[in-house]
């Protein structure tokens, strides 16, 4: 734009020129009038020319300003760039000291480490060739020694397993035959019980067709002493395989007695399974038990049982009640 402007200030001067020259001539035209109207017409346009002039100089002016502020922001950026470049210099030459440095401190490293190992190795080797035969012969007899205690340890718990399994089988068989030697004596004591309940029988038989009966007191000692003995001898039967020796007999011998008591006008009233409750004239403990309801209370055990004798109780029953928890 700076070089148009002295172009265009020529070409005004020229117009002006011609204007002028036009002018002097056309002086005494006839048709000065339209001259004149022209001459108006180029002075409108070369006014519109200095405007756009003007125009063109400011939008040069704000163009150069801007211009101006672009170099110097140009600068400035320069300047950062510069800045950032000086830093990373710097930091990059901080980074090669501390890799040196690193790698000075790995050699070292290296380097006691290997003195180390150096050293360890010709330790060991030393300690290896310190060690004699007779050491190598110490280890093998103290192995040879800890082997044989093992194996006596074996041989011994073997046996011993085994004497216990033979133990165990001497007390299987003695228990057996101290049960049948039990059985043998309570059968013996049923026999001897019946014995006596027959002879008790016909006594109170007499007393009964004498001429001049009196009411006397009824002695149940015996009768509550053969109930006690037969809920004894009842449980150890519960308890014993039904494969021993004389339990067959020994269990007719008792029902034969519960017979003959029952014919003496006795009777064992049996509360096995029976619901407990707090009305019945008992003695009673109580034990828990898992299986039951926190509410259901079960005689499980009669360790002496209620005896009637013509349906009056003589003696009340001691039982053991089981009860939910």
């Amino acid at each position: 734009m700076k070089k148009l402007v002295p172009f265009i200030l020529i070409f005004v001067c020229l117009s002006f020129n011609i204007l002028a020259q036009n002018a002097v001539e056309s002086i005494n035209d006839p048709h000065f009038e339209l001259h004149e109207k022209k001459i108006d017409s180029l002075i409108s346009d070369i006014n519109f020319l200095k405007q756009l002039l003007n125009t063109q100089n400011s939008n040069i002016s704000n163009q150069a300003n801007r211009l101006s502020r672009i170099e110097e922001q140009q600068s400035l950026n320069k300047t950062n760039i510069d800045s950032l470049f000086n830093n990373a210099t710097s930091i990059r030459v901080g980074v090669d000291n501390l890799s040196h440095e690193l790698i000075s401190k790995e050699r070292a490293i290296n380097e006691q480490i290997d003195d180390n190992y150096n050293t360890t190795t010709g330790a060991l080797t030393g300690l290896k060739q310190t060690v004699s035969r007779n050491t190598l012969y110490w280890i093998i007899a103290v192995f040879a020694v800890g082997l044989m205690a093992l194996l006596f340890f074996v041989l011994l718990r073997k046996k011993l397993n085994s004497s216990h399994s033979s133990m165990v089988e001497a007390v299987k068989e003695t228990r057996k035959d101290l049960e049948e030697e039990a059985l043998k004596l309570d059968e013996k004591l049923m026999l001897l019980m019946e014995s006596q309940l027959k002879t008790l029988n016909e006594e109170r038989k007499g007393e009964n067709n004498k001429s001049n009966p009196q009411t006397q007191q009824q002695d149940h000692s015996l009768a509550i002493k053969v109930a006690d003995e037969i809920v004894r001898i009842e449980k150890n039967i519960s308890q014993m395989d039904a494969n021993t020796k004389g339990l067959k007999q020994l269990s007719k011998a008792v029902e034969r007695i519960k017979d003959n008591f029952a014919s003496n006008g006795y009777e064992m009233v049996d509360m096995i399974g029976m619901d407990y409750n707090e009305g019945m004239k008992v003695t009673a403990n109580f034990r828990p038990d898992e299986k039951l309801k926190p509410d259901e209370r079960v005689i499980s055990r009669i360790i002496k049982p209620q005896i009637n004798y013509n349906g009056v109780m003589i003696q009340s029953a001691q039982i053991e009640v089981s009860q939910g928890e």
